[in-house]
């Protein structure tokens, strides 16, 4: 699994995204660079509400009827792994639908995850 940086993967798989009117790049924002020049309007695509990732894993959990997520403290998080730390708990990526609600009349199903996940738990066979 890769995260696409730039147009160049597409032409592994024979498609010129030059040609395309519609492109969807699933990343985590740092895409812009590369695909910047050949679009004519990039969109965030993301719930109203943010959930931090500890947050987001116990509601999962939750709502699978899984057991909670073991806690580790983010201090030994730190010892062990400096950058995970630094990319999983210490950064912060907030992105905003506005420009997809205003220009394209987009809302999102749900307004948070702590809202879609039991649905969608459900939708995939698993008790909500």
């Amino acid at each position: 699994r890769e995260q696409p940086l730039d147009p160049a993967f597409t032409r592994t798989l024979g498609i010129d995204c030059r040609a395309m009117r519609y492109i969807a790049v699933k990343s985590a924002a740092h895409f812009r660079s590369g695909f910047e020049a050949l679009a004519g309007s990039i969109y965030n695509v993301a719930e109203d509400d943010s959930l931090a990732l500890g947050d987001f894993l116990r509601s999962l959990a939750k709502a699978a009827r899984a057991p909670a997520p073991l806690t580790v403290p983010p201090f030994l998080v730190g010892l062990i792994a400096p950058y995970l730390k630094t990319i999983m708990l210490d950064s912060e990526i907030r992105l905003s639908n506005a420009r997809a609600k205003s220009e394209l009349g987009w809302t999102p199903r749900y307004r948070s995850p702590l809202e879609g996940l039991p649905p969608t738990v459900a939708e995939l066979g698993h008790p909500a």
